[in-house]
């Protein structure tokens, strides 16, 4: 499958107001998950966890 290739591969972008990097996972069983981690200084993510 074509989203095998990315799995556990950082991928720049996903936030419009920090340099966010994704990483996608999967369990194997054909559930994956993109996770998208933010800057510190991201203001999206500081009103988000307020």
């Amino acid at each position: 499958m074509m989203l095998d290739e990315l799995v556990n591969r950082h991928l720049g972008g996903g936030c419009d107001d920090c340099g966010a990097c994704q990483t996608l996972t999967t369990d194997g069983a054909g559930i994956y998950v993109l996770t998208v981690s933010h800057d510190h200084s991201c203001p999206y993510l500081a009103g988000v966890t307020r």
